[in-house]
């Protein structure tokens, strides 16, 4: 079972994620919870549980926003992001990322950070807390954007 703190206000649906294309990788109990989690908020999300699948979805489905843990088996998260920002480039575009990470160093946070993240945050996951920097993201994301 993943480790996550649960809360009172994430299992009242709301709509603070309306119509968001989120692409969860991770586990398959976090990708289970994270999507229950993201479905109340009226987002609509994908989960795959490696690097590989994650590229090969994002290419086509063309996600708002990843979650993605950086302990992947394979190809760890922060490679994934490496290989998402080149893509990008071509693109003219920058998806925003969340690491959802287990090592809790400021060093490992700055490493995440410096690959292509926009957020980092810790296991075990508060919901509201992540449902609250998924918004703050994309709204940060979308004025960079219009700008």
């Amino acid at each position: 079972m993943p480790t996550t703190k649960s809360s009172q206000s994430t299992s009242n649906a709301d709509n603070r994620l309306n119509d968001l294309r989120i692409l969860i990788v991770d586990d398959a109990d976090s990708c289970y919870l994270l999507r229950v989690t993201l479905q109340l908020s009226a987002a609509e999300s994908q989960a795959v549980l490696s690097a590989h699948e994650a590229f090969n979805l994002f290419v086509h489905w063309q996600p708002d926003l990843l979650s993605v843990s950086t302990a992947l088996p394979q190809e760890d998260g922060c490679s994934l992001i490496r290989r998402v920002r080149a893509f990008e480039v071509n693109r003219g575009d920058t998806v925003p990322a969340i690491a959802v990470m287990t090592d809790n160093r400021e060093e490992a946070r700055l490493h995440v950070l410096s690959t292509g993240f926009c957020r980092a945050l810790l296991k075990p996951l508060d919901l509201d807390e992540l449902v609250s920097t998924i918004v703050a993201v994309v709204n940060e994301n979308r004025l960079s954007n219009w700008n």
